[in-house]
């Protein structure tokens, strides 16, 4: 992991995370923290100076996705068969883990109120699930491309999404 200062393009720190393909990477809400997801199963947790501050192997597939909350309390991921995981980063162990159906797939992207979470699917379709309890609460029709890009609005009232190949 490379962390540069975005205005002067200084590399401040670099390190070594994982053994594997990192393939989620995010910063916390405050800029204090990095979470990372990897290939090899884990996802970490870092200070701004790379030091580990807390390290979950709870995954028994590869990390696709991993994230804060809105609020920077707690943490998230997701692996390739669709396990999503929650921590409260204060903590070591997971604090709930839901299965989301096989065709999910990337993006994710979560509401600001962390209730709310969007995913792509293998049949192109949006979807937007209950983040506590793994239900589907709504189905975007399938565009002739995949969904690249997705954001809530703030009040979670809104959806916001973009389909790769196309202007729209």
């Amino acid at each position: 992991i490379i962390v540069y200062d975005a205005g002067s393009g200084h590399k401040e720190i670099s390190f070594l995370a994982h053994k594997d393909k990192i393939k989620a990477l995010d910063i916390s809400p405050g800029d204090d923290r990095i979470i990372s997801g990897s290939t090899d199963k884990n996802v970490k947790v870092w200070n701004r100076e790379g030091r580990l501050e807390l390290s979950f192997l709870e995954h028994q597939n590869e990390v696709l996705a991993a994230g804060f909350t809105p609020d920077g309390k707690m943490a998230y991921s997701i692996d390739w068969v669709g396990l999503l995981n929650y921590w409260d980063i204060s903590e070591t162990h997971g604090l709930s883990s839901v299965v989301l159906p096989e065709n999910t797939a990337p993006p994710f992207f979560f509401s600001s109120d962390g209730k709310k979470l969007f995913s792509g699917s293998q049949t192109n379709m949006g979807l937007v699930w209950n983040a506590e309890t793994g239900a589907k609460v709504l189905e975007i029709p399938a565009q002739p491309f995949p969904i690249s890009h997705a954001e809530f609005s703030r009040n979670a009232e809104l959806l916001l999404t973009h389909v790769s190949g196309f202007g729209t």
